[in-house]
């Protein structure tokens, strides 16, 4: 353990001469894995990340990040994690994905419901035929009792369904109409 802790120490002054920015953040980013997985202390090595992360943005540094909040219970830095990870991913559905994860945390483990509403529907603005999206969003607004968010919710879900042939979607329209109408 002793000469892990070293080495760690070594990196990070390494990092503090490094020539450019871009290697700073490879020996920090070095550091942090030293420091996750043979130091096992996960504050720092959270630390080096979001050092690394400065230097240079990147998807291969916030995976490792997003886990170490979630196994500390950092749950705000979590949410900020999924929303930096979602803006760095190009395709939409995925990133959609990422705000869902937000949202998720937002509700379940911060017991910021308004907020978490108001993150789903932006994952929805992004896969508005996310059925998946779609029922969180309904069940959250009425945990809430946000009457207004779950009328939107299961307008945006009708619309989605609208012009749809199958029989599970009628059926699933007509439910649509009938919840609006009782919210409403």
């Amino acid at each position: 353990g002793e000469w892990w802790a070293e080495l760690a120490h070594v990196l990070g002054a390494l990092a503090k001469a490094a020539p450019s920015p871009a290697e700073a953040a490879k020996l920090l980013e070095e550091r942090a894995r030293v420091e996750r997985d043979w130091v096992k202390a996960p504050r720092a090595a959270i630390a080096s990340f979001r050092a690394a992360l400065d230097r240079r943005p990147g998807v291969d540094l916030l995976d490792p990040l997003i886990a170490l909040y979630e196994g500390e219970e950092m749950w705000d830095e979590l949410v900020q994690a999924y929303e930096e990870r979602a803006r760095l991913t190009e395709d939409a559905r995925a990133r959609a994905g990422l705000i869902g994860k937000a949202a998720l945390v937002l509700d379940a483990r911060l017991r910021r419901g308004e907020d978490a509403v108001a993150t789903w529907e932006r994952a929805l603005d992004l896969a508005p035929d996310d059925a998946g999206a779609l029922r969180q969003l309904q069940a959250l607004c009425v945990r809430t009792k946000n009457r207004r968010g779950l009328a939107e919710a299961l307008v945006r879900e009708a619309t989605v369904l609208h012009g749809r042939t199958t029989p599970e979607a009628a059926e699933r329209l007509a439910v649509c109409a009938v919840e609006a109408a009782k919210v409403l």
